[in-house]
């Protein structure tokens, strides 16, 4: 093996491990210890920035200029507002936004090397979801054997082993990976469906088909309600509508017929699962009639939120809870919990979620090389995840802002591989 086969290997290893930490960060409670998230965030942002130096790469995207620039206004905006600056807070909504970019920049190909760390964690995930809902139907205790070890953690209210976080009462039965519930276990493999969506074209056949079940199986362990319902409109993303010239393109055709029948079958499918169908008539009445609790759920906060953002829509509220929560103080501490975009809207405003929006868009531009309407598809997808969680307090969703395409001597070595070639070419 050549010192150059050697660093590159060392280099790939190096992204995995900057891809699965992003993902740590981005909602694994073992990383988020009570007092001391702050620390685990800003040693984060040390590392990127010395591998950034290393590689070269530090500051030299034009896309994170504006970026920061946008939100820095509205901060400053909001603090003459309010006459209000919480420093504290304001730096580390910052330092998510840094880590976010830093790690996308660092990383190659990062929608590619993202479908391949979550369909790990989701190998991982099986190993002991599986085991565990097989042991409490027998009636034994499998989980037990590990509680030393989640006791070592110290996952706050989880059961979390640093690699999977144990169902507790309420989900017992649903798979959370190593995140801290099964909705955000969700969110995180839709987008991954997603990336792998785009990306099929890098993947070897069976790589691709290989992905796409494991991840699939995963998302259905969640029970998550967002997870169920975008799940059929992320499968759209993988089907490709070229047009194809004689018999072929006449299977084209039949396969968009096919796939529009199974999307309706599945949508119909996800409103009769008991579960998603009472969950989602039991918060909307919650909501409506002002039931205990009906602000921390999906449609009382969007209903708690818009409040918000009608008295200040351009923007928002800001990000400490002194302000956030003025109208209501007593929801200081529930509020926010439920819905992910219209916590983000009331928090920066129209204009916040415009140049979040904008920014994605100009991304998602460069993963589907210059594709409008599959990146504003792809937009509208992660909009609607936005209201299952509040992924955009966390660093990797912010980082979406940031994708751009692999330079040219990576991307040639990640070409599509044909018949015959290898698999490990472009499998990773």
């Amino acid at each position: 093996m050549t010192p150059s086969v050697r660093a590159a290997g060392a280099r790939r290893l190096w992204d995995y491990a900057v891809v699965v930490l992003l993902l740590c960060v981005s909602g694994n409670p073992a990383f988020a210890p009570p007092g001391r998230g702050e620390l685990v965030l800003l040693a984060m942002a040390c590392l990127l920035s010395f591998l950034l130096l290393r590689r070269k790469k530090l500051l030299d995207q034009s896309a994170f200029y504006p970026a920061v620039f946008f939100f820095a206004g509205i901060l400053i905006v909001q603090a003459f507002s309010f006459w209000f600056f919480p420093v504290v807070t304001v730096l580390g909504f910052l330092v998510r936004l840094y880590i976010g970019y830093a790690a996308v920049r660092l990383v190659g190909d990062f929608p590619r090397l993202y479908v391949n760390a979550l369909f790990g964690v989701g190998i991982i995930s099986l190993l002991f979801y599986a085991p565990d809902q097989a042991a409490r139907a027998a009636g034994v205790d499998f989980r037990g054997a590990f509680a030393p070890l989640a006791e070592l953690v110290g996952a706050q209210n989880h059961f979390h082993i640093l690699v999977h976080c144990f169902g507790t009462a309420g989900w017992e039965h649903r798979n959370a990976g190593f995140f801290w519930e099964p909705g955000a276990f969700a969110g995180y493999l839709l987008l991954a469906l997603i990336f792998l969506g785009l990306t099929k074209d890098r993947f070897e056949r069976r790589a691709y088909q290989r992905r796409l079940i494991l991840l699939s199986v995963c998302l259905l362990t969640t029970m998550s309600t967002m997870g169920y319902v975008v799940f059929p409109l992320v499968l759209l993303v993988h089907f490709r509508w070229r047009r194809r010239p004689g018999a072929q393109g006449g299977r084209r055709l039949l396969a968009a017929y096919a796939a529009v029948v199974v999307l309706a079958v599945s949508a119909w499918a996800v409103w009769e699962r008991s579960f998603v169908k009472r969950k989602l008539l039991s918060q909307s009445t919650d909501a409506l009639e002002r039931a205990h609790g009906w602000e921390i759920n999906r449609f009382g906060t969007l209903i708690f939120d818009w409040e918000y953002v009608q008295r200040r829509p351009l923007f928002g509220w800001g990000l400490h809870s002194h302000t956030r929560y003025m109208l209501h103080p007593w929801a200081q501490v529930a509020g926010g919990q439920g819905n992910g975009m219209s916590d983000f809207v009331a928090r920066f405003g129209l204009v916040g979620f415009a140049v979040f929006g904008l920014c994605v868009w100009r991304s998602m531009l460069a993963v589907t090389k210059g594709d409008r309407l599959r990146s504003a598809f792809v937009l509208v997808l992660l909009v609607l995840m936005l209201n299952g969680e509040t992924f955009l307090s966390y660093p990797l969703f912010l980082g979406l802002m940031f994708l751009a395409v692999p330079r040219p001597a990576a991307r040639a070595a990640m070409l599509p591989v044909h018949r015959g070639a290898p698999a490990r070419a472009v499998c990773g």
